[in-house]
């Protein structure tokens, strides 16, 4: 399976609303947030993820497989 990855810059606080944007890095899979809470605020900021060591930057490799396999089934 390929997967088709792309990178938008979010400049500031008008485009993350614009957006709806919860924070960087978002990542989302077929256009979806698969970390993201419904009701998460629109935030021009950092994001953290809740992974098995601890808050983190980013997803975990797994955290992110088992999100595309998800979306898969």
């Amino acid at each position: 399976m390929q997967a088709a990855l792309s990178l938008e810059e979010v400049a500031g606080p008008e485009e993350a609303e614009r957006l709806h944007f919860t924070g960087s890095p978002t990542i989302l899979v077929d256009g979806s947030d698969p970390f993201g809470a419904a009701d998460a605020p629109v935030a021009f900021a950092c994001r953290f993820y809740v992974t098995p060591e601890g808050r983190d930057t980013v997803p975990t490799v797994a955290q992110l497989r088992a999100a595309i396999e998800g979306r898969r089934r």
